[in-house]
């Protein structure tokens, strides 16, 4: 015997001492791979275990809870119709549709959209009573000095209040209510105090869902990711007033010249978004074809940079650089979306867009830079600071020299309640034109309000406002003027919306050497026909005069009009087949300065057909709980 050969072990042989037979997993298993294996099934059966009693313990809280009516009874389904609603939007996720699928988006779910604490108050809690005393529920309110409108039907609700014995017969309102993705909540007893309980827990977490996009074609925003996306339309029709630019003729723009037209434009756009920012990048090309005629397109190019980035929870920094080259356009004389406030949480980036040709002004092109930047530092959850600077530099139709304008603003904004703020500050902007004038200086003496709320008999009613005044000067002439801008719109159903908005202010357009003056009124409706079918339509008017002089004196007023229809049918989520009609009218008085060749009135209407196209080439979602 060798030595120690009495204590060897035969592999895969159980130890033995007496009675004693040691099989465990390294002794049972065949190999090691075999033994691994199954630890890991014992270790995985002993998660399941412990994730189904998670899973029953969570269920008798959410039942008791539900039973106190302190949760909504139909939270597991909304909350299961937000998961499918999202797995579909994002590709690659289980559940993704592709966007050929035919059935309705699913709507909000509990939770979506959490009801948070903004300015220091709590936003109004609109709750729709159904079979509960309504006395009682004014005084179950009344006592928790809560901020609760009673609603008279569902579809101006957030939320829903009933009785355990109401919601077991399931009555039409209570149907419609759930078809609207509505909280429930469902009281065992008529009493104040199970009101209460209800209304504090609804407070809280219960917010009134956004309306999803429910069109099938459509381009989703990225709320936490990255994202490349590319996109591109070709389109025909005809045009009763082309832009010509022939040779040898001094006015190039021949009125009332009519004749076939083809579009082409495409674009690629880059987002990336986390907690701490935002970052769009983007560029666009588009294309007018005039067949036959001497010349025979026009094109634009565009660029953008911009991004948003919250360096603490309370300060916030934002910038921006763009270039275009493009027609001259008038375009600038239409106000743009009106916005009452700051807010760096929902900023819009800039993303290249190309002009509208049917605006063109004249085919000479021009370059033009726009650079923006700013800081918004909240010093409480009323008071906030904010700072802008801004540099317009681009090409003019009036020679070699640049138009040139850069301000600057600061201030403060004091909320007094959610909706109402006050502002205090002080804007200074500068504007050089061409052939050596005296540069134009604008001060905006920033003492205003902003409104922004929904107004109490409709929550599907919202009216925003905004107030100041300011003060412009030529060297030689100061004129004061008091600015400002609403906006009122109504959500019609579950898919329209009615919008009109009113725009009062200064503006430095480069196609021009003056400055204008200007009142403008915007009016538009649109919405799903059904899943595939949309039709939008807006008008827009812009009335003032060029300069700031007396304008009784001169001939130098404008007014200008524009109203646009579109019909639009998805053929798939990435396809879109449309038709838009286009009307632009303007006319300048004898004494405005304009560009050379460009007509004082002119009476223009388009119609096209067009194919559009979208195509995401990269996505990526980041999980918020996922392992750094």
């Amino acid at each position: 015997m060798i030595p120690g050969e009495r204590f060897a072990v035969v592999p895969n042989t159980p130890f033995v001492a007496g009675e004693i037979d040691d099989r465990g997993p390294l002794e049972r298993a065949e190999n090691v791979a075999a033994a691994a294996a199954e630890v890991r099934a014992r270790d995985a059966r002993e998660l399941h275990r412990q994730q189904a009693w998670r899973d029953e313990a969570a269920r008798a809280l959410n039942a008791l809870h539900e039973d106190e009516g302190t949760r909504p009874v139909n939270a597991a389904q909304l909350e299961a119709a937000e998961e499918a609603r999202i797995a579909a939007m994002v590709p690659g996720e289980d559940g993704y549709d592709g966007g050929d699928d035919e059935d309705e988006d699913h709507g909000a779910a509990f939770g979506d959209a959490a009801r948070t604490v903004d300015d220091g108050t709590l936003p109004t809690l609109r709750v729709f009573p159904h079979g509960v005393s309504r006395k009682r529920l004014e005084q179950a309110i009344k006592d928790l000095q809560l901020p609760v409108i009673i609603a008279r039907q569902p579809d101006e609700a957030d939320v829903a209040m009933t009785l355990r014995s109401e919601y077991r017969q399931k009555p039409p309102a209570l149907r419609e209510v759930e078809d609207r993705g509505l909280p429930i909540y469902v009281l065992k007893a008529n009493t104040i105090a199970q009101m209460q309980a209800s209304l504090a827990s609804a407070q809280v977490t219960a917010g009134r869902p956004e309306r999803p996009e429910r069109g099938l074609f459509k381009n989703p925003p990225v709320e936490d990711g990255d994202r490349l996306d590319l996109n591109g339309s070709v389109g025909a029709g005809l045009d009763d007033n082309i832009l010509l630019d022939l040779p040898g003729v001094s006015d190039p723009r021949v009125p009332a010249k009519s004749g076939s037209i083809a579009t082409a434009s495409g674009g690629v756009s880059y987002n990336t978004t986390n907690s701490r920012g935002r970052l769009n990048a983007s560029a666009s090309s588009a294309a007018r074809y005039y067949p036959g005629q001497p010349i025979e397109h026009v094109t634009s190019h565009g660029a953008s940079l911009s991004g948003v980035a919250l360096l603490t929870d309370r300060t916030s920094i934002y910038g921006s650089q763009s270039a275009t080259y493009q027609p001259f356009t008038f375009s600038l004389m239409f106000p743009t979306s009106f916005s009452p406030s700051y807010d760096p949480e929902s900023l819009p980036l800039i993303e290249a867009t190309n002009p509208n040709f049917d605006q063109a002004a004249t085919r000479t092109k021009y370059l033009s830079f726009l650079t923006t930047a700013g800081v918004s530092r909240e010093f409480s959850k009323r008071t906030t600071f904010s700072a802008s600077y801004h540099l317009d530099r681009s090409d003019t139709a009036y020679g070699t020299e640049p138009f040139t304008s850069q301000g600057a603003s600061a201030g403060f904004r004091f909320s007094l309640t959610r909706g109402l703020g006050l502002r205090a500050g002080y804007g200074y902007q500068q504007a050089e034109y061409t052939l050596g004038a005296e540069p134009f200086r604008y001060h905006n003496i920033d003492l205003g309000v902003d409104y922004s709320k929904a107004l109490s008999f409709s929550r599907r009613t919202k009216l925003s406002f905004s107030t100041g005044s300011s003060a412009i000067n030529d060297g030689s002439n100061t004129r004061f003027r008091a600015i400002g801008g609403a906006q009122l719109n109504h959500e019609i159903g579950r898919t329209w919306d009615a919008t009109i908005s009113y725009d009062r202010s200064f503006e430095f357009v480069s196609t021009l050497l003056q400055p204008i003056l200007y009142d403008a009124l915007t009016a538009g409706v649109g919405g799903l026909v059904n899943r595939r079918v949309r039709v939008q339509t807006s008008a827009q008017a812009s009335i003032g005069s060029i300069g700031i002089g007396d304008s009784t004196a001169v001939d130098n007023d404008f007014d200008m009009y524009q109203g646009n229809a579109t019909l639009s049918f998805a053929l798939s989520r990435f396809l879109d087949l449309g038709a838009t009609y286009s009307i632009y009218r303007y006319r300048f008085g004898a004494d405005a300065v304009l560009p050379p060749n460009v007509e004082r009135n002119v009476d223009r209407q388009s119609v096209s057909v067009y194919l559009s196209v979208w195509a995401p080439v990269y996505s990526r979602t980041r999980r918020t709980n996922a392992t750094r």
